[in-house]
């Protein structure tokens, strides 16, 4: 099973939910290149940690913010809506807080100006 460090919640009009972060030397969630705007060595990654790890809500959160900041939207909604299709991922934040991966998702989708989201 794969384990999560942290993952921060970056907030403000541009900013997108969540990015999942690793507190070892190798980022293996994208979270470095998010975060330095190299969106595609980010895409790169974390969909190659997808193969290994499909249902893991970190990896299906980075990519959906690398997509939504890449302008590829519909793609962006979809994967917000597969976290939600799921079950839920408490994630561990920054600062020690938790989030469920439910929550993050359906921020996310709002800030893409959703306005029906699926619960499951």
């Amino acid at each position: 099973m794969r384990i999560f460090f942290s993952a921060l919640i970056v907030t403000g009009l541009m900013a997108m939910p969540a990015y999942a972060q690793t507190t070892s030397i190798e980022d293996h969630s994208g979270y470095s290149q998010i975060m330095s705007g190299d969106f595609a060595a980010a895409e790169k990654m974390v969909k190659k940690q997808r193969n290994e790890f499909p249902d893991d809500a970190d990896l299906m959160l980075n990519l959906a913010v690398i997509y939504a900041q890449t302008g590829r939207i519909n793609q962006a909604r979809s994967l917000y809506n597969e976290v939600l299709d799921h079950a839920d991922q408490s994630l561990v934040l920054a600062q020690n807080r938790t989030a469920s991966a439910h929550d993050i998702a359906r921020r996310g989708l709002q800030r893409l100006g959703t306005t029906q989201v699926s619960v499951r």
